[in-house]
């Protein structure tokens, strides 16, 4: 089994038993600034400092690839809604000074299985924030 890394409950993997794995990080690297409208003069802008990074990453849970698409989405869930955070390691070594949060989760499920209804895969896109 090829461990690639982890995020939380995640755990980003290749083997016989199933492949779990992200592709198309986008970064963003946020700052923060603040406007002053002095009367009659230009507006002067003043850097406050970093703001947090961002990071979106898509997954793809396929129960064709050993991920059951619903429990891995469910593990999502639960942790962006108990505001759960975790540092994201890549290759052994962590992504960042801090650890993520997961802002945002979406997803897209179109298969499903003719006899229950469950997905058969979804295509998950995640939104995760630098906390500090």
């Amino acid at each position: 089994m090829a461990h690639i890394g982890s995020f939380g409950p995640l755990v980003f993997m290749v083997s016989h038993d199933g492949v779990l794995t992200f592709n198309e990080i986008e970064e963003t690297v946020n700052t923060r600034w603040a406007s002053h409208n002095p009367i009659n003069d230009a507006v002067i802008s003043e850097f406050l400092g970093p703001g947090q990074e961002e990071k979106t990453f898509k997954m793809f849970f396929s129960a064709a690839l050993g991920v059951d698409p619903a429990e891995s989405l469910e593990s999502l869930r639960k942790s962006a809604r108990a505001g759960e955070h975790f540092p994201i390691v890549l290759g052994g070594v962590p992504l960042g000074e801090y650890d993520w949060y997961i802002d945002n989760v979406g997803s897209v499920s179109t298969s499903f299985r003719p006899l229950d209804g469950k997905a058969q895969w979804s295509e998950v896109t995640v939104t995760v924030k630098e906390y500090y």
